[in-house]
């Protein structure tokens, strides 16, 4: 057919043949629609994780445009959009988040700190957690950048977890263990130099 995609097959030779499979037909839901679906479909941390992606999408949406989707969703939903925040830069940052707000942990996102700049988490007053991900933070630039962030923050009585994401997808244990254990013997919180 005429503006159909061609697609590859072999014949019984194990030659090359291109086949068309017909008009390409495209099957998109409206968002409204794909959003009440998936909100059905993953944890609730991975919803967050979308939802905070959908409000920095190139073509953004407001918070209130994302409670007008969901109103008079259940109360299970309506508890996650309280916890959605337009200033994440990422999705591990976001399951992170959601994740220690869980578990009645106080923390902020995208704090800006003199000297330093503006880190992924603040969990109480002092115990900075950095989000990472390669395509941030693979470079020698960056990786300077980190270091020197770093170093002013530890100058500054701040303590850093670097977390990324197979921390947040596959390690989770591990990395909450980390964190509550700062968090119990409370050197999260106390005062800073900076």
């Amino acid at each position: 057919m005429a503006g159909a995609p061609p697609h590859a097959a072999q014949n019984t030779e194990g030659v090359p043949r291109p086949v068309s499979l017909g008009t390409s037909l495209r099957a998109v839901d409206p968002l409204h629609l794909a959003l009440q679906c998936a909100v059905n479909c993953i944890d609730e941390d991975y919803v967050v994780a979308v939802l905070d992606s959908l409000l920095r999408s190139p073509d953004p949406h407001t918070v209130q445009e994302v409670r007008d989707v969901f109103e008079g969703a259940p109360l299970r939903i309506q508890r996650l959009l309280g916890d959605l925040d337009p200033a994440a830069q990422s999705g591990t940052e976001s399951v992170t988040r959601h994740r220690l707000r869980s578990a009645n942990i106080r923390v902020r996102s995208q704090v800006t700190i003199p000297t330093v700049g503006r880190v992924d988490l603040l969990v109480g007053d002092r115990l900075i957690i950095e989000c990472d991900s390669r395509g941030f933070h693979d470079d020698a630039h960056q990786r300077r950048e980190d270091a020197r962030r770093d170093r002013k923050s530890t100058v500054g009585g701040y303590h850093v977890l670097r977390i990324d994401y197979a921390d947040v997808m596959f390690g989770w244990d591990s990395v909450f263990a980390d964190i509550t254990d700062m968090a119990c013997s409370r050197r999260h919180l106390g005062a800073v130099r900076i």
